[in-house]
Order: C-alpha cells, then structure tokens, then sequence
C-alpha cells in the first residue's frame, strides 16, 4: 500500500473535523469525540459556553467528551448533567473524562447514575479536589447505589454491579502507584486498562 493510499484512508477514518468556539469534533463512523479540554468553562456560564457544542442531535454512535482542566466545581455537575439530557448525550456517552477539576466527593457522588449506564466506558475524575478517604466514600456510595439497584436481584448480583461499575472510574493520574493506595480492585484494575498502552 502507498503512503497515499495510507494518508487517504487515515483522512477518511477521522473526516470531518469541525473546530467551534475552541473546540475540536472529530467524527468517526462509530464514535465522535467533543474536545472541550482546557477552556475555563468554570470561569463562564457553563451553559452558554457548552450548548453550542452540543446542539446537533445525537442519533447514533458513541461519544467521547473531554472536558478536563475546565475549573469545574460541585455546582456545575448538575447543570452538566442536566444538558447531557436535554440534547440526549447519555444513551451514547463513551467516555467522560473530567480530570483536573476542582470536583469534591459531592460532585463526584452526582456522577454515579452514570455508572449505571452500558455503553459508559470510562469516567475520569482524576486531578480533582479528593484525597484517599473520599475514593473509599465513592466506593461506599457505589455500592449503596447498585444495592438499591439489584434489591429484587439474586445473591452476589449487588456486589458484581457494585464491581463493574467501579472498574469504569478512573481516580488517579497515570504516573500515580495505584497498587499503593490500599484501593478497592476494581479501582485498580479500571487504573491499569486506562492507562494501559494502546
């Protein structure tokens, strides 16, 4: 095969690319991925600087969402939450990656209902304003939720829920020993497949 050939299948797999208000979409025919990283949406209002961004309709595929370095507070998650349903991002949200925020156990905890969803990959909530004992109150608030979840369910259903839902939070960066934190093993091994070289 030609570096032409090569060039002209890579430009097929990543067009169209549109850039809007200092973010980036890039579409693929499976996924599309909204680069909101890095844009102070904190500082603004969330929803005027956020909506743009998200007002064409979501029909099919699966959606990355990068809004990381953002400056987002407890407050903002609900509103976040609230746009995710209006412009009905949530049956296709991939990945959520709201690192390097200034999230508390609060906001992080409002977050969990979106554990429950299938097609939710990963939820990074690393860099964010949460110390150890605040990993180990999530993971209490999990498995409270998937407990009211599965209280008509068998046995060992609670905990397997509890379990996978876990796996998909990634609560510390990359360079971080996750095997040091005396950590939940679902915390760990989602910290291991994240980073994991692709």
């Amino acid at each position: 095969m030609t570096y032409l050939s090569k060039f002209l299948i890579l430009l097929a797999l990543v067009i169209p690319i549109k850039i809007a208000n200092g973010a980036t979409f890039v579409e693929h025919s499976q996924s599309r991925t909204i680069d909101l990283h890095d844009q102070k949406i904190g500082l603004w209002n969330i929803e005027d600087k956020v909506a743009p961004q998200f007002s064409e309709s979501f029909t099919s595929g699966s959606v990355i969402l990068d809004m990381s370095g953002n400056m987002l507070a407890d407050q903002d998650v609900d509103t976040l939450m609230g746009m995710f349903e209006s412009y009905k991002l949530i049956p296709h949200l991939q990945t959520l990656n709201l690192s390097n925020n200034h999230l508390t156990l609060t906001g992080v905890t409002a977050l969990i209902p979106l554990l429950r969803l299938k097609q939710l990959e990963w939820l990074d909530i690393s860099i964010n304003k949460l110390v150890v004992d605040d990993f180990l109150a999530l993971w209490d608030a999990i498995d409270m939720e998937a407990l009211k979840v599965s209280i008509n369910e068998s046995a060992g259903q609670h905990e397997k829920l509890r379990d996978n839902w876990a796996a998909k939070v990634v609560l510390l960066p990359k360079n971080y020993h996750v095997e040091r934190f005396a950590l939940p093993k679902p915390f760990v091994t989602a910290h291991m497949q994240y980073y994991q070289p692709k």
